[in-house]
């Protein structure tokens, strides 16, 4: 009889424990033995009031990279589902390269949402894993050019899909007329920006006093995320409020979960946001923000050919936007359909790996060279090799030159 395989879900902020979850459901359906681990990387990382709402259905314990990553724990599962960030990617793969390929778990790697912007710095930070699941087609062709460039194996990657769209969305048949607003913490990122959002959401209220307007922030104000807002938005409401007027009543602020939001809403709306294409699958009205140009960091070039885009003083509830059916195809990927399947194909590779370990892939070439990594490993810490190996020294300008060839050089 074969023994029920072992498999650790490894996240870190709650987006990422949300779809860590979703993907190991599936798993303990099909009869593995499936625990949680909260990878703590900094101390503000998530509230206790979070992690409660998030209900991890799993056993598990709270770890840092230096107690999870050592061969007597690692070498308990025989997978890791990791979804983490790109420099927590990058710290776990120098830790993990010391085990031996028979000792050590194989790992997955996902995404807690759409790639929205910084593909390739992702992509390469999660590189060495041994399956590397994407959302979409579009991410899996830019990944298999990144690796042909490099002369790297793509092979490891495939489309999966969103992994929140493993949670089911319940439609009401007679939504409500209500509005929800999705916020993002740095999106938009500067001050006067966020004023500006909270002011048109005041002002959009005041339009259509029949609609309610639900504000939806990204966290709590005693909360915490992957990103860090400079200014918590129900303080830029509130300030919004004593410019335009006091706030209306048909506003109002919200953290209920998105898929009750998504619900009854009668249309979605942020500025560029995974809940748009949750919404989109879901059949809900959306509506992109367009008020804050074409940048790359924002992520809006996603959103570029689904007629979803409109600026605040075109918003209309009862003439919302349709979007463009051949681009949802191209940039929805739904999981459901294939699930069986991709989760059969992990735990076949589980036993295989068993009696015939496979090599672990190489940190090289995508994380940096093999001349790189011994230079790095040699005269820096491995944490801070993890964050800095793909950036460039913290001192710049002639002064940091010399500063660093005094410390590098003894006279002579």
């Amino acid at each position: 009889m074969k023994r029920p395989a072992r498999i650790l879900l490894v996240a870190g902020f709650d987006s990422f424990i949300r779809s860590a979850c979703l993907v190991g459901r599936p798993f303990a359906d099909a009869g593995a033995k499936v625990e949680f681990a909260l990878l703590q990387t900094r101390a503000d990382q998530i509230a206790k009031a979070q992690l409660n709402r998030l209900n991890v259905p799993f056993d598990g314990s709270v770890e840092t990279l230096d107690t999870l990553c050592v061969p007597e724990v690692l070498s308990r599962y025989d997978l890791l589902i990791l979804a983490v960030d790109g420099s927590a990617w990058r710290r776990f793969f120098l830790r993990f390269e010391k085990m031996t390929d028979a000792s050590r778990p194989l790992v997955l790697g996902i995404y807690p949402g759409a790639v929205l912007r910084y593909h390739y710095d992702g992509f390469a930070s999660r590189a060495p894993a041994d399956f590397l699941w994407l959302n979409a087609q579009d991410d899996l062709q830019r990944y298999e050019g990144m690796c042909a460039a490099f002369g790297a194996d793509a092979s490891n990657a495939s489309v999966f899909g969103l992994p929140s769209l493993l949670a089911p969305i319940k439609r009401s048949e007679e939504p409500r007329k209500r509005i929800v607003f999705f916020e993002q913490t740095v999106i938009p990122r500067s001050r006067n920006d966020r004023l500006f959002l909270s002011e048109q959401l005041v002002q959009l209220a005041q339009r259509f006093p029949d609609y309610e307007l639900v504000i939806k922030p990204r966290h709590g104000i005693d909360e915490f995320t992957l990103h860090r807002a400079r200014v918590h938005i129900e303080a830029t409401l509130a300030a919004a409020g004593q410019v335009v007027g006091a706030s209306p009543p048909n506003l109002s602020i919200s953290h209920e979960p998105v898929e009750d939001l998504l619900a009854d809403a009668s249309l979605c709306l942020t500025v560029t946001s995974t809940v748009a294409l949750e919404a989109v699958h879901a059949g809900v009205p959306t509506a992109l923000i367009s008020d804050f140009g074409a940048h790359d960091d924002t992520g809006i070039q996603f959103f570029y050919g689904s007629d979803l885009m409109r600026s605040f003083e075109e918003i209309d509830p009862d003439n919302p936007p349709v979007v463009n059916r051949e681009w949802a195809e191209q940039a929805l990927f739904d999981p459901t359909p294939h699930l069986e399947r991709k989760v059969d194909e992990v735990l076949r590779a589980i036993e295989q790996h068993r009696d015939h370990p496979r090599p672990q892939r190489s940190l090289a070439p995508l994380l940096h060279s093999r001349l790189r990594h011994e230079t790095l490993i040699g005269n820096l810490s491995v944490d801070e090799v993890g964050t800095r190996s793909y950036q460039n020294e913290p001192k710049t300008g002639i002064r940091g030159v010399v500063s660093r060839m005094r410390g590098r050089f003894k006279r002579r």
